[in-house]
Order: structure tokens, then sequence, then C-alpha cells
């Protein structure tokens, strides 16, 4: 798809007006109604030649009624001429008007509010760099999800310090240092320290329960950095659809079950994070690991989740790239929460 994104001009805000899409996306036709708001200003046309393609809005105007929209992002609505879509031009078309933002607002991050049944339009979105951050209901009781891009705010530590003594998994090596040169003598300080691939805050990786599993140093960081769902157990039917990172709160001790981490999966989850030493426990601890791993789903275990609320955050999470091995130490941080969970 080509053209240049020009501000908005009557003819064309006449032209949207009479567009009809197909099926469900009916929700979106055109109304006499609409010229007035689409010559308004914030909207801009997207033009190839004398051929209208689409139109973008920027601002307040790509808002839905009925969530409460902060000024950390610059909100982006848009659509496509009706017999354009679904011929998978969909990326580009947003990709022009992603860059269209950039160029008359500067690099500010967005954000798309898409109605929950178009799941076309939000694996668009998803490739165009955009995640799930929030759900809402409009007042005319349709259900809209908000996309944006990442921006993460003040960063709370959610992995454990390492240090001797800490707990670790029964039968584990523990964590060890000792200094090896001294300010007081060499003039500077020079440790070294011993731990099993288990020992704190750590990722595993399918090379922990196959023999021919992928190790640690292939763990995709788009899948464990993004906006993550912060639940508490047996709560797991809060986690809204389209979150790839599911971080729970365990204070039952039961772990994660089979059953459960299978719904996890449906759900497309593709990280896997628990405040306790193991994903699971009981005589399911092995079948959710092999599970969770061999579907794709990698595990984050021994967070630190105290005093965290259920929401949706932005996550960060970093493992050392240890070649081949079955787990690493990670450092993991969640920025300001950017909504609740229903």
């Amino acid at each position: 798809m080509r053209g240049t994104v020009v501000p908005m001009r009557a003819e064309y805000a006449r032209e949207i007006a009479l567009w009809r899409y197909p099926d469900e996306l009916s929700f979106y036709d055109g109304s006499q109604e609409d010229v007035k708001e689409l010559c308004a200003g914030g909207y801009f046309a997207l033009v190839d030649g004398t051929a209208l393609q689409g139109f973008y809005c920027f601002g307040p105007g790509a808002r839905v009624p009925g969530y409460a929209y902060d000024g950390r992002f610059l909100d982006m609505g848009l659509g496509m001429r009706p017999d354009l879509v679904r011929k998978g031009l969909g990326l580009e078309f947003v990709r022009l008007g992603m860059a269209a933002a950039r160029e008359r607002f500067g690099e500010r991050p967005l954000r798309l509010s898409v109605a929950a049944f178009n799941r076309g339009a939000m694996a668009v979105y998803g490739r165009a760099g955009f995640e799930l951050s929030d759900a809402f209901v409009s007042p005319t009781g349709v259900s809209f999800y908000v996309m944006t891009q990442g921006k993460t705010g003040a960063l709370t530590d959610i992995s454990r310090p390492w240090a001797e003594g800490m707990r670790v998994y029964p039968g584990d090596p523990p964590f060890e240092a000792r200094e090896i040169q001294r300010v007081e003598e060499q003039g500077y300080r020079l440790s070294e320290f011993r731990m099993g691939c288990h020992c704190g805050t750590h990722l595993d990786a399918p090379a922990h329960v196959f023999a021919r599993g992928a190790g640690v140093d292939q763990a995709p960081l788009e899948a464990l950095n993004g906006p993550a769902a912060l639940v508490e157990l047996p709560c797991l039917q809060s986690v809204p659809l389209g979150i790839r990172r599911v971080l729970i709160r365990d204070d039952s001790g039961r772990g994660l079950g089979l059953e459960q981490a299978r719904f996890l999966l449906q759900r497309g989850v593709r990280l896997v994070g628990i405040d306790a030493l193991s994903i699971g426990s009981g005589g399911e601890e092995l079948a959710v690991h092999q599970t969770l791993l061999e579907a794709g789903c990698w595990i984050l275990e021994n967070l630190s989740l105290n005093g965290l609320e259920q929401g949706l955050y932005p996550l960060i999470c970093l493992p050392l790239s240890l070649k081949g091995l079955e787990a690493a130490p990670a450092r993991a941080a969640l920025g300001e929460r950017w909504g609740r969970l229903e």
C-alpha cells in the first residue's frame, strides 16, 4: 500500500460517510453524522493520487467513551476503505499511520482502542508492535481492548537478591560467594560466586526437562518483555485474552496445576512466572513443566510479588544468556500498573 497522509478534507469526509463494511465489520460503517467530526480537526486522509485509501485520527478523537485514558500515550484511530479490507494490506496501512504520527507529534508511544470482536485488527496491531494492556466496556455495551506500545514508568524489582543463606529448591546447590582480592590489600575488590542455575529468580528453558530442548540462551526476548497480567491463584479466569505473559502470586503454596497450565496455553500465554520455588508442586510438578515448555511457554520462577496488586503491568525480564544451559538467573521488574483486571 502506498499513499500520502494529508489533513482531512470535506470531500474525503463525505466519501467516508458512505463506506459500508462486510459482516461484523459493519460496526464501523460510516454515517452522515460522521462528516462534521471528521472535519473538526485531528483527522487525516491517506490518498494515493486522487484515490482515498483510508483515514487516521490522533488525539482525543481516537478515544472510545467508557475508559479512563491518561496522557502517557498518543491515541490513534484508523479506518481503511472497505474494498481494501482483508487483502493483506493492514500492516502497511498501520505503519503508514505510525509514521505520520511520528512526523507530526514526535516519538510519543501510541495507544489503540479496538473492538474485542475485531481479532483480525488485533493481530495486525500486534505485528506492528502493539500489545494488549487493558480492557473495558463502552456505554453502548461493546467490549474493547486497549493496545499500547511499551512505556514502563517507575520500575519495581520483582527478582530476589542473591545472597548466602537464601532459600533454594531442596537438593539444589546454594549460593556461595567469597572475596579473592581485597581493597585493603590489592587496592581493589574481586569476588567469585557459585550457585545452581535454578538459584533465586530464574528462567527455565525446555532443556530443563527435555534432552534435546532449547537452552536458556535461545529464549526470545520479545516473549519475556512486554505487558503482563499479575494474578493470584486460583483466579486465572481473570487473565484477559491477548495477554502473552502471566505472573502468579501463589499464597496457597499449591503451585500451578496441569489443567491450569493448559488453560493458560489455550489463551496463547508464552511466559508464566510465579513467586514460588517451582511453577508446580506435588505429583504434577514435572508434568506442568513439560506441558508449558513443550508448547513454547517459558517459565520464570521464584519471583518477589509481595505488596503488588492484581492488574496489568509492563514487564522487563532479562536472563543471563548461558549457552545451552537449562536455566539462568534473571533480573525482572514491573513498570507502573496500567489497569485492573475484571
